[in-house]
């Protein structure tokens, strides 16, 4: 019998929108998850399944027959709309009502014109309608977009102590850890090769991937035996050369992740920012010691450097080959310690991931869409689109304009090819005198060309002697790190100090 909750039959419903479809992604797997376990409850849930997000694998959850899941792939891709978001946002206010809730609780997810779309439904469904943002990643831009719709938000939910924290300033913001399900526990082993394994979207420019197949590399060469497993698929699967240690396997079924996880001893994940790591929690509740990057957001909150697993430290900027070195020390400290440690690394690690249960997750997401439900409806009245608006701010043209009139005579780089620098692309063609390519961070760009330029990693050709940030959102970082990225280079920002 399915367990129903007290007050379930007044509950709100609960609509979450995945603006990339669904795709090998945590906050995919996350939204599943959740549903599944609500909708068990008694709870009216649904999906909004966007179009593909491109270059992306796609996924195959198993949804739960009676969450209501409603194809928006018709509508085109909402990264490319340009701001036109009233087909999206008519189709949310279409499903807010199928679900026959009195009211309605909707997550918008990870791209500012979801967010937009919700705040048009919600200025067509009136009462009926809750807006809540989920902060699922430490990153500027979901800090931005949270803070750009804060008025619309009955809650801003956190899914980790650190990003409660850097929210601390908005009104409402819950923490809310992710849940990850129960499942077959791997056992202990003493002899053999270390067993280590990544499980996720195989992507540069958040997880790192590629210095996984550098650790490799590194252990190979230092004569240590293991074997390297990659689940997953993504835009950087091209950087991932198979090897004599590595395995890959793509399109494995998300309930059948649990059986590698408990076939392997050591996770591993470097990435360069989380929200927190559900493929680290589930590892963990596998029996995997984890060996994972010491970012700001839930690496420290679920594992004790030394205890429940290794964490590793390297910034944003470390180069992939230190950052190789340094996973595959901690590996080595870690399997070298010897069984006896290894074993009670892994016990207090799927002692850790106990604490972070599925059904814990849903029991406090209902609360808090009860507390919303029983609250006045927010309202929103600005332009809902976020494109067009929430990446280039007021002045964003005449700043670009004047920063490439300052740099007359010089061979400039332009670091950005993101909304930002789409939306200003007429301003960068009224200077393609001066402009000799693109810089960017995401390894999957360089080599490709952008509005006929060509597109190079920092810090670019030699002959580049000057460097304008196209970035309202990401300005501050890219500047912090200019010194060495950009070392002889003249670097202009637009928004901040340079």
């Amino acid at each position: 019998m399915p367990r129903r909750d007290a007050r379930v039959d007044e509950a709100p419903g609960l609509l979450i929108a995945l603006p990339g479809g669904l795709y090998v992604s945590g906050v995919v797997s996350w939204a599943v998850r959740l549903v599944n376990e609500l909708c068990g409850r008694g709870v009216r849930c649904g999906l909004l399944v966007h179009a593909q997000r491109e270059g992306y694998a796609a996924a195959a959850p198993r949804i739960d027959p009676r969450v209501r899941v409603h194809d928006l792939a018709a509508l085109g891709r909402i990264e490319a709309c340009e701001g036109r978001i009233e087909p999206f946002a008519s189709a949310y206010v279409a499903a807010a009502r199928d679900l026959g809730a009195r009211h309605v609780v909707l997550s918008p997810n990870l791209h500012g014109d979801s967010y937009g779309a919700a705040a048009a439904a919600l200025q067509a469904c009136g009462d009926m309608l809750r807006v809540v943002g989920w902060c699922h990643l430490d990153s500027a831009y979901d800090a931005r977009v949270l803070r750009h719709y804060a008025p619309m938000l009955s809650r801003v939910v956190a899914v980790s102590g650190a990003l409660r924290e850097r929210l601390a300033d908005m009104a409402g913001v819950r923490e809310i850890p992710y849940g990850v399900p129960s499942t077959t526990r791997g056992a202990a082993r003493t002899d053999g090769p270390p067993r280590l394994i990544y499980a996720g979207r195989l992507d540069e420019t958040v997880k790192r991937v590629s210095a996984l197949a550098e650790m490799s590399r590194v252990l190979e060469a230092q004569g240590f035996a293991h074997r390297l497993t990659l689940l997953g698929d993504g835009p950087a699967a091209a950087l991932l050369p198979s090897g004599p240690c590595i395995e890959r396997h793509a399109g494995v079924a998300p309930e059948a992740v649990g059986g590698f996880y408990a076939a392997n001893d050591l996770f591993v994940l470097a990435s360069k920012a989380e929200g927190l790591s559900l493929a680290m929690l589930e590892a963990m509740r596998c029996g995997c010691v984890p060996v994972v990057t010491r970012v700001r957001s839930g690496a420290t909150q679920a594992v004790t450097h030394g205890e429940s697993g290794m964490l590793v430290d390297a910034a944003d900027d470390t180069p992939r080959e230190e950052l190789a070195r340094r996973m595959a020390a901690a590996v080595r400290a870690a399997w070298e310690a010897g069984p006896e440690a290894m074993n009670a690394m892994r016990t207090r690690a799927m002692h850790a991931a106990d604490a972070y249960s599925v059904e814990a997750h849903a029991t406090r997401v209902l609360a808090m869409m009860h507390e919303v439900a029983a609250e006045p409806a927010r309202s929103w009245t600005g332009r809902c689109a976020f494109t067009g608006g929430g990446s280039v701010p007021a002045g964003g043209e005449e700043r670009l304009r004047a920063a490439l009139r300052s740099l007359r005579g010089e061979r400039v780089l332009v670091h950005g090819t993101g909304r930002h620098t789409q939306e200003l692309g007429h301003v960068l063609e009224e200077f393609r005198d001066c402009i000799i390519g693109f810089c960017d961070d995401d390894v999957t760009k360089a080599g490709t060309r952008v509005m006929g330029w060509p597109v190079h990693l920092p810090p670019g050709p030699r002959e580049g002697t000057a460097v304008v940030v196209s970035s309202w959102i990401h300005e501050a970082e890219v500047l912090a790190r200019a010194p060495v990225a950009y070392a002889g280079k003249r670097v202009v920002g637009l928004y901040h100090a340079a």
